[in-house]
Formats: C-alpha cells, structure tokens, sequence
C-alpha cells in the first residue's frame, strides 16, 4: 500500500532589485535602465572564489560610485577585474565619468 501525505514546497524568488548604492528598488526584474556587474580578483589561492561580488546600479552616477568603491576594496592586484574590464581601465573610466 502507498500511503500519500500533503506537503508544502517553499522556494526563494526574486521579486524585486535593489541598487547597491542609493538603495532604490524595482520590481521590474527586467528594468533594461538596470546595470548587473561583479568584480573580483584571479590572483593565487583560494581566496579568489571569496573575492567575486556581485553588484546591481539604477543609473551611471551609481555604477561610476560602485565602480570608484570596488577599485578601493579590491585594490592594485594585477589579476584584478571589475565589469570583466582590467583594474587599470577602471580607474581611467571613473576619471572619465566625473
């Protein structure tokens, strides 16, 4: 005999996005005027997995502050990359912004 029981499934859903700057919301998950980006080292040891962040901005003044912010916290490592761009192009692309 097969003996049946109700269950309750729980599951995380993302329902809105909130910019890591100004803390400004959407519910639209595909906002296209949202920017999406990470930054992290591959320098050795195993710290590079832990270095990966990842980051969501709502306009370019937030992206050019979280971008000035990352190349503070992940500093003048060669193997450093913010937005998959080199941490040298960063720096010249925030003086740029300003």
């Amino acid at each position: 005999m097969r003996i049946s029981k109700d269950i309750t499934i729980t599951r995380e859903q993302e329902v809105s996005i909130k910019c890591d700057i100004c803390g400004d919301t959407t519910e639209d998950l595909k906002n296209n005027d949202w920017y999406s980006f990470a930054h992290g080292h591959n320098s050795w040891g195993n710290d590079s997995c832990d270095s990966i962040k990842y980051f969501d901005v709502c306009s370019v003044e937030c992206y050019r502050k979280q971008l000035e912010l990352s190349i503070k916290e992940i500093g003048e490592d060669i193997g450093a990359e913010i937005d998959e761009k080199n941490i040298k192009f960063v720096k010249k692309l925030c003086e740029a912004l300003k």
